[in-house]
């Protein structure tokens, strides 16, 4: 990791002076790697351009279009890191194949086409790297890039007392993400990852090593005082409490989970007040989700207009980027659609939202067959993708991990304990 982490540090000395110039080098870094077989470095290189292109600092603003390049390295990597493991990459062909014909109806026809290539590769090729990674590495590349995002949390915690506004946004802690959801997003993934490799790796990380982590994990998510990754963590050991003691129950809950996602009347706002948490969990923006609400039912009037079929990736962001930006903008919201599943049936319609979560299921009760953590780490995926449409995208530090904790669940146990 050391040669890693010098080359990536040397890479940012270069980007402080050009932006240009940092995409050059990170490219001929991430060429030297590929050249020389060191795919492990190349995968996790990929990864932290991703993280990077998440950020509004200039520093690291050669990102943003590092990560069109480095993403057609994935492929590139999967070819290379040959299994044995044989997991399905092609359940969702008929997806894929359904968005690009989308394409041809898009209002935003090239970036629908960028964005749908860049979501292909990503579904095509995350099983191919997850098996091949475990395959050539064995559990040591989970080690890795979970030591990797360990170091971005440490980083962005030390630089509060260095430069506290390079890690702040509006008063609130971002780290090195863009913004504090951002950074709670990441942290929940990797959660939850860390929960899988710990289910099949149990004696990957000594106990100095977890806590280790577990305080810099719950620092962060704490001070970035994002409140959706703060009850998606509650909710994953609520859940695996329950499936501990019933799976029939635990199914059930989750079932209704699911169900009352949006629909849940709980006092949350009395709750917090009795606890005195009014201020941190901003308690007057609870109840219109931070101009959540706004998004999500100019989202779904928009819907409705095409309920079947949608227009293509992208088109979520020709609507709330657009004309319609200013007029969302008065009603108190800004950015995107804030919801996975909102974003996908916009843009891809029912049925686009079928093929993508019917394999997406299947793939679930298989793992569910391995693991009772499964079900849980799912529904706490669904729960944080219910408030940000990250699952809906490609090319954020978020989507990757999450295709690969499910592909870790669904290989089989033994499989996995012996690599």
């Amino acid at each position: 990791m050391i040669p890693f982490i010098s080359g990536v540090i040397v890479g940012l000395v270069v980007s402080s002076f050009s932006s240009n110039a940092g995409v050059i080098y990170f490219v001929v870094l991430q060429l030297f790697y590929l050249s020389n077989g060191k795919f492990s470095e190349a995968l996790l290189l990929v990864y932290l351009i991703f993280v990077f292109s998440d950020s509004r600092s200039s520093l690291l603003s050669f990102a943003s279009t590092a990560k069109i390049l480095f993403v057609f390295s994935l492929p590139y990597i999967a070819s290379k890191l040959n299994s044995r493991y044989s997991i399905n990459g092609t359940a969702f062909i008929p997806f894929i194949v359904y968005c690009f014909v989308l394409v041809l109806f898009s209002e935003v026809a090239f970036t629908s086409f960028q964005k749908t290539l860049s979501y292909s590769i990503l579904l095509i090729s995350s099983p191919l790297l997850l098996s091949g990674v475990i395959e050539t590495y064995g559990k040591i590349f989970f080690k890795k890039i979970i030591v990797l995002f360990g170091l971005i949390l440490f980083i962005g915690l030390v630089l509060i007392l260095i430069n506290y506004d390079f890690v702040h946004l509006l008063g609130r802690y971002r780290g090195l993400l863009g913004n504090p959801n951002g950074l709670g997003i990441l942290g929940i993934v990797f959660f939850l990852l860390f929960q899988a490799v710990q289910d099949k790796y149990p004696d990957l990380f000594n106990k100095k090593e977890i806590t280790v982590l577990g305080i810099l994990f719950l620092l962060s998510l704490i001070y970035s005082g994002s409140r959706s990754a703060i009850f998606t963590l509650l909710l994953f050991y609520g859940l695996r409490w329950i499936f501990i003691r019933s799976t029939s129950l635990g199914i059930f809950v989750s079932i209704v989970s699911i169900a009352l996602i949006n629909f849940v009347t709980i006092d949350w706002v009395g709750i917090i007040q009795a606890f005195g948490l009014q201020d941190y969990f901003r308690v007057e923006t609870l109840s219109e989700g931070s101009g959540r609400l706004v998004a999500w039912t100019f989202a779904w009037d928009k819907i409705q207009e095409n309920i079947l079929w949608g227009s293509g990736f992208a088109y979520n962001e020709y609507l709330f980027y657009g004309e319609h930006a200013l007029m969302l903008s008065n009603l108190g919201h800004q950015g995107n659609v804030h919801n996975s599943f909102l974003t996908l049936w916009l843009d891809t319609g029912l049925f686009g939202l079928l093929l993508f979560f019917v394999p997406l299921l299947r793939l679930v009760y298989k793992a569910s067959l391995n693991t009772q953590i499964a079900i849980p780490i799912f529904i706490c995926f669904i729960f944080s993708a219910n408030f940000e449409s990250w699952m809906a995208a490609s090319l954020n530090p978020f989507s990757i991990i999450f295709y690969f904790t499910i592909y870790l669940l669904v290989l089989k146990r033994e499989v996995a304990i012996n690599s």
